[in-house]
């Protein structure tokens, strides 16, 4: 078989365009550098005898005195393989008895040649790629195609479960138009009372922005109980469609089922989430505050857990008497109490350890902007920088939330907002009313947060494995939670639609796709994690003295047992599904 230059240059550039080119299959006659290098080579070297054919096989841009075998080439952008083909000229010649003394590579742009001699290790050199060429133009491919990682979303063992079609790093030999099977050794579930069913197809892989699903049809839709089917891929190179999926149920003719891929979405319909507050006692609350700075006891082994107990409602006493006008009971309170003089003394001195200094930090810090100046410490965590923002937000209106945080990490937003929000229920509308641009950023930086995170859990969980602080890793995802739960409790609806249509809807599903993908890992296949994760929880519910309730009367989804009451309340209320109707969060009296 008749083997060009040019299939030699492809072999050292890219064997998929050899192959393409020893199909006919045209790359290169648009391309604005191959037009430019033919204008290079209609204009230069005029008095040389030029294109060169011989045997209708090798095209050479020109020879001098039949000794020399030029190639003219624009740049040095691909030198080696512009090399190897002036090599096989030389050696195409000499095996037809024309004695060529060497060959030149010309780049008249640059005004510079490149000398080529032909060696007898290049000969042999030039032997295996032959062989290696008419290897690709019979369709003995030596390479593999890297097929995507495709998978279906599903539900397995009480949770959302991603069911791989092609697994990652898949290989398949390349052949145009050969359909090539690749088995599933996993069942998938047709799930009963549906007309239509449809499972959202997903690639790890890819950063292409569709969503597309695997539409599945049938005349014994709508079934009357779940139907177990096995699945098979069909793989076809070069095809219009070249992924096609093929069901085959026990004891039913598989022919009953048509399947296809479709951008067809729901639209979905987000709610808003809504809880109810317990009744406060307004009386004697600066009893109250004393009686809470009072209890503390400095001396005791438990300081730390004290502090972190009791710092959530003094914080609430303090702004609620604020707002009632009692500023000037607060500012004597704080001058006056033995106590507070005491923590400040420990605090500015650097009397105990780093955490327990924060600790007491961001207990102080329930005064807000009265005690700031006071406080003389700056390496303070950032739990502190919170609560000063939050009594700033509560007190002036002419503060921003972006100018405060403006030289924090992009997640300390996040946080931020996941903690005061839920600190106070204020603030979500406040920030909505001031700032709906810093709720509408935060929200597009989770998406792709989430996307990364899932992508990166394994290395994730070794690297804080390693370090003995698996807890970074549910605190971050609880906070991501946190977070989308208090959006979905802003009051304005007209506020929430806008916001979420900053998204559309495939975003909004990539999100979910994220979040139930790190719930399932850690519910399912960390335990360690899962351990972190309920403490982390606990957390929430505690401290900020909320409790997530799903109602006796509607328990969660069948088949979505194994997730977690916070992903799940995600899910419902994202979704519109109607589980969310008897998922309430309740937040307890501060008594």
């Amino acid at each position: 078989m008749k083997i060009t230059g040019i299939m030699i240059n492809y072999y050292f550039i890219c064997k998929r365009k050899l192959w393409c080119q020893s199909k006919n299959i045209n790359l290169e006659e648009e391309n604005e550098n191959v037009q430019l290098g033919k204008l290079i080579d209609e204009n230069s070297y005029s008095l040389e005898t030029k294109q060169v054919m011989i045997e209708e096989t090798v095209n050479i841009d020109f020879i001098r005195k039949w000794q020399v075998v030029h190639e003219v080439k624009k740049s040095k952008a691909v030198e080696e393989a512009a090399i190897w083909q002036v090599k096989y000229y030389i050696y195409f010649l000499k095996q037809r008895g024309i004695k060529i003394e060497k060959g030149i590579i010309d780049y008249p742009v640059i005004r510079e040649r490149k000398e080529i001699i032909l060696t007898k290790e290049d000969k042999n050199t030039l032997k295996k790629i032959l062989i290696d060429i008419e290897k690709i133009k019979n369709g003995k491919t030596p390479w593999n195609e890297y097929l995507p990682n495709l998978s279906l979303e599903t539900i397995k063992d009480g949770h959302f479960y991603n069911l791989e079609l092609i697994k990652k790093n898949q290989d398949v030999e390349i052949i145009l138009g050969k359909e090539q099977i690749i088995n599933i050794n996993e069942e998938l579930l047709l799930p009963k009372d549906e007309k239509i069913i449809k499972f959202p197809l997903y690639s790890q892989d890819s950063n292409n922005k569709k969503l597309y699903f695997l539409e599945i049809r049938s005349d014994l839709f709508p079934l009357k109980e779940n139907l177990v089917v096995n699945l098979e891929v069909i793989y076809s190179y070069g095809s219009k469609e070249p992924y096609k999926i093929n069901l085959k149920a026990k004891d039913t003719d598989s022919s009953k089922f048509s399947t296809k891929w479709t951008e067809n979405i729901d639209n979905l319909e987000i709610k808003s989430l809504d809880f109810t507050e317990g009744n406060i006692e307004n009386s004697n609350r600066i009893e109250k505050i004393n009686r809470i700075i009072n209890s503390i006891k400095l001396e005791d082994v438990e300081l730390k857990l004290n502090l972190k107990r009791k710092k959530n409602k003094l914080r609430t006493y303090i702004i609620e008497e604020i707002e009632k006008g009692n500023l000037e009971t607060i500012k004597n309170l704080l001058e006056t109490n033995s106590k507070i003089q005491d923590l400040l003394e420990i605090l500015n001195e650097k009397k105990v350890e780093k955490d327990l200094l924060d600790e007491i930090a961001i207990f102080l810090a329930s005064f807000g902007i009265l005690i700031y100046d006071k406080i003389k410490v700056n390496d303070l965590k950032f739990d502190y920088k919170k609560r000063v923002v939050l009594f700033l937000y509560k007190l002036n209106n002419q503060i921003k939330l972006k100018d405060i945080l403006k030289d924090e990490n992009k997640y300390y937003h996040i946080e931020t907002i996941a903690e005061i929000a839920w600190l106070d229920r204020t603030f979500i509308n406040n920030l909505v009313e001031k700032e709906l641009e810093i709720i509408i950023f935060s929200l597009k930086f989770l998406k792709n947060s989430l996307k990364f995170f899932n992508q990166e859990f394994e290395n994730e969980y070794k690297k804080w494995n390693k370090s003995g602080q698996l807890w970074r890793i549910t605190n971050k995802f609880v906070n991501y939670l946190k977070f989308i739960l208090s959006i979905l409790t802003i009051k304005d609806k007209e506020k929430l639609k806008e916001i979420f249509k900053t998204l559309d809807t495939r975003a909004i599903l990539k999100i979910l796709y994220d979040i139930k993908a790190i719930d399932r890992k850690i519910q399912m296949g960390y335990p360690q994690l899962k351990e972190e994760f309920k403490k982390a929880t606990e957390k929430f519910d505690k401290e900020i003295e909320t409790e997530i309730i799903v109602q006796e009367k509607q328990k969660k989804e069948v088949g979505l047992e194994s997730m977690s009451d916070l992903a799940y309340t995600v899910y419902c209320y994202l979704t519109g599904n109607d589980g969310s109707e008897a998922i309430k969060i309740q937040k307890m009296s501060k008594e």
